[in-house]
């Protein structure tokens, strides 16, 4: 299951936790503080990078990185 974010539109609690996908929305969730149901999404940015190591062939090592080729130039 995945893990979504929510704030209570009542005692304001924001929590984290595994839900199933049709409980996404929140409607059926409820607060574990206050134990209101209707809770709100919270939106959470992220990203991802994606790489290999032919895309590191022409980079310099890094000694800094555990890899030894992060693709970043410091």
């Amino acid at each position: 299951m995945p893990n979504y974010s929510f704030r209570c539109p009542k005692c304001k609690y924001e929590f984290t936790d595994n839900f199933p996908m049709k409980q996404s929305d929140g409607k059926s969730v409820a607060c574990p503080k206050c134990k209101a149901k209707g809770v709100e999404r919270v939106w959470e940015t992220f990203f991802t990078r994606k790489t290999s190591k032919d895309a590191f062939k022409n980079e310099s090592s890094c000694p800094t990185c555990s890899s030894g080729f992060c693709g970043l130039n410091h």
